[in-house]
């Protein structure tokens, strides 16, 4: 679609000062591919987790990693705990989790902002989720964020119930084409949802 006026406003943060990359195996050559299939690869999680390590030794500041859901945050950061990688983070940086009770969030915050500010820390790892108050509703600006870090892709979850009825009726639509034969083409559900 073509739009008559486009507004492009200039970025704050110059492009000599970005480095976005993929990472697509960690320290111990694990291929990192964090789709649905892959969630319980442990191995594959502990590496990340080793690389996330390398790099908060390295990395002033603050650390942002983005988990597609509650879920997967929990059971890495359970999993990271059990297996002491988060004992190896904590060598070079505090480490914190979104918690999902927001009585907690503000206490969270100040802890993470209190490790980077003050002199006598080495910065933090804040663990948060994509679409969570952490990720949409605060402005990390300078030593708050040195480095973001999106483990995965946060799709929409499959199973809330907008989404279910987007797929329903697309899936509903592709169906009554067949009989229609309008001519007019729709994504399946599916499509869609990958899309």
């Amino acid at each position: 679609m073509d739009f008559k006026n486009k507004l492009e406003n200039p970025h704050v943060i110059s492009p000599k000062q970005v480095n976005i990359s993929i990472l697509k195996r960690g320290l111990h050559n694990n291929e990192f591919k964090f789709d649905y299939n892959s969630r319980d690869n442990w191995e594959m999680i502990n590496d990340l987790g080793l690389t996330i390590a390398r790099v908060a030794e390295k990395i002033p500041g603050g650390i942002l990693i983005f988990f597609p859901s509650y879920k997967q945050l929990n059971d890495t950061y359970d999993n990271w705990e059990q297996s002491e990688i988060l004992q190896i983070i904590r060598r070079h940086k505090q480490v914190y989790r979104e918690p999902s009770n927001i009585a907690e969030y503000q206490m969270v915050i100040d802890r993470y902002y209190k490790a980077i500010y003050n002199d006598d820390q080495k910065g933090a790892v804040m663990l948060g989720v994509c679409r969570g108050k952490i990720s949409e509703g605060l402005d990390f600006s300078d030593n708050a964020a040195r480095m973001v870090i999106i483990i995965g892709i946060p799709f929409p979850q499959m199973y809330d119930s907008k989404v279910i009825l987007k797929r329903n009726y697309l899936d509903a639509k592709i169906a009554s084409q067949a009989h229609n034969k309008s001519g007019r083409e729709f994504l399946s559900g599916r499509d869609w949802y990958n899309q």
